[in-house]
Formats: C-alpha cells, sequence, structure tokens
C-alpha cells in the first residue's frame, strides 16, 4: 500500500516548487516530475519511479507527465502497481472557470493496474519522443517462454494432437498482451497466458487446466 506520509511530502514539494514550472504545458509538467521522483526517493520513498509511456500516449519523452509509479504490489492476492497523479489538471489553460480549473496539486491514486515493466528508476532521456511506429524496448524472459511452451504442449496433448500453425497464432496474442497489452498496459507474461489460454483450449475442444508442475513435453496426459 502507498504510505500516507508520501502525499505530505508530493504537497510540499508542491507548494515549494511548482511555480518553477510552467504546467499549463506538457513539458513543464514533465520537468516537475523530473524533479519530484529523486525528490521523493532521496527523502525515504525509494519505490517512487517513473510510470514508463507508450509514444502513442500522453507523454513527456516516454514517461507520464503527471502520475509517478509506486513499485510495490497493492495485496498478496493483486500484485499489481498503483500509480499516482500529483498534478491535478496537467496542461490546463485560461481562461478558467468554475467547470475548468488550473492546474494545482493532487494526490489521486489509481486502481491497481500496472506491472514492475512499467515503473522506472532512473529517467533515461531518449532525446525526445519516439516515431509513433515504433514502441519502447522491453527485456526477453526465454524461462517465461518456457513455460508458454509448456502450457500449450500440454494441451495440445489432451486433444490430442499434434502442433498446428495456430500455435503461431496463440503465441503472437500472449506476446502482445504480455509486451504491449489491452488498453496499451502489459500484463506480464503469466497473465496473458492465463488470458488466452481459454481461447486455443475453445479451439482445441479441451477443458481449461493450468499444467501440471514437473509435467514435460511428451509426459502422459
Amino acid at each position: 500500500m502507498i504510505p500516507v506520509e508520501l502525499k505530505a511530502l508530493c504537497n510540499d514539494f508542491y507548494d515549494n516548487n511548482a511555480h518553477r514550472f510552467d504546467l499549463t504545458e506538457l513539458n513543464g509538467c514533465g520537468e516537475y516530475m523530473l524533479e519530484l521522483v529523486p525528490f521523493c526517493q532521496q527523502n525515504g520513498f525509494p519505490k517512487v519511479g517513473f510510470l514508463k509511456k507508450s509514444s502513442g500516449q500522453t507523454n513527456y519523452k516516454l514517461i507520464s507527465h503527471d502520475n509517478f509509479l509506486y513499485n510495490e504490489p497493492f495485496s498478496s492476492e493483486n500484485p499489481k502497481l498503483q500509480a499516482v497523479d500529483v498534478i491535478a489538471n496537467a496542461e490546463s489553460k485560461p481562461p478558467y472557470t468554475p467547470s475548468h480549473q488550473p492546474p494545482g496539486k493532487a494526490f489521486g491514486v489509481d486502481e491497481p493496474r500496472y506491472t514492475e515493466a512499467d515503473w522506472l528508476e532512473e529517467f533515461e532521456d531518449n532525446g525526445g519522443d519516439m516515431p509513433g511506429n515504433t514502441v519502447p524496448w522491453v527485456g526477453y524472459n526465454e524461462g517465461s517462454f518456457q513455460e508458454l511452451k509448456r502450457q500449450l504442449a500440454y494441451d495440445y496433448a489432451r486433444r490430442p494432437q499434434g502442433a498446428d500453425f495456430d500455435v503461431s497464432v496463440w503465441s503472437a496474442r500472449v506476446f502482445h498482451s504480455a509486451y504491449m497489452g489491452p488498453e496499451r498496459i502489459p500484463l506480464g507474461l503469466p497473465a496473458a497466458i492465463d488470458k488466452h489460454t481459454p481461447e486455443w483450449c475453445g479451439a482445441l475442444g479441451v477443458a481449461i487446466k493450468k499444467v501440471p508442475t514437473g509435467w514435460n513435453i511428451g509426459d502422459p496426459v
């Protein structure tokens, strides 16, 4: 859970520093976040980090311009991370009305929906936004894909039938959900496998069932 003391620290930073940034502009908001996140880390909250963004989302050099990400699972049952909105009405420009307010301080805790892959401890300046037809580089976990391989082999063996060309479709869907994700939020590989297993089990006509621990390709099913 996000400590309540962190809100006071962020509010204090806003009160003492917001005047130095043009929070009516995206760049000003991004520059504010570049100072706030290290400030939090250096004052007792090392789990505060930058929230990664893709080039297709509103971003300041591929980080959120108004949210940080707190690197602690929400609970033992829900391992997702929470983002915190620390600039209310970011980029809001005059004229202002009762329903259209200027930028201000905030501490809006989002629902848990991010993974550690979305968290960045230190800002990495890429010289500007990436082109719209590219995606940020992500690490490749060969061990995790062995689990996908085992699950597919186990489900096909229960048909029983050998692998067909649809295996490439299932693998591509899992990869996309794991590293890019529905609504541009990566699920991580285990959750992506869980998401798409019903699809191939339905096509194969077998019950949805986790591959048993210790089961190897070629073992009886």
